[in-house]
């Protein structure tokens, strides 16, 4: 079965200056995969309307656990309710951390 690569999407629209959301889900899987995301957002005027926001995400695949957090901005470029299509760009950069084993086996050198 061929292997697909995450990816996301989003709209172009965002919200009023001063508006805020949180965006949250989480998922499960029988061999005891897990993920949890929380992505809170606000728009603040910087020159034109941007969302500003953030992801944190923890998450455990083959019994490891895993955090990450992300920064991110987007700003729409052409408003979709005074055309037939939207634009918008978006970015943002993400730190990820992942928790060793409890117990470490070290070789005799680094002891």
């Amino acid at each position: 079965m061929p292997q697909v690569a995450p990816s996301w999407s989003d709209d172009s629209e965002i919200g009023k200056p001063g508006e805020c959301k949180v965006e949250s889900w989480a998922s499960a899987a029988a061999n005891h995969d897990f993920s949890a995301v929380t992505s809170p957002a606000c728009v603040v005027k910087l020159g034109i309307p941007a969302e500003l926001g953030g992801q944190l995400q923890r998450s455990r695949s083959d019994g490891a656990w895993s955090d990450s957090g992300t920064i991110r901005a987007k700003t729409n470029i052409i408003p979709v309710d005074k055309h037939l299509f939207g634009l918008g760009i978006s970015g943002g950069t993400t730190v990820g951390f992942q928790e060793w084993r409890k117990h470490h086996q070290f070789s005799s050198t680094c002891r």
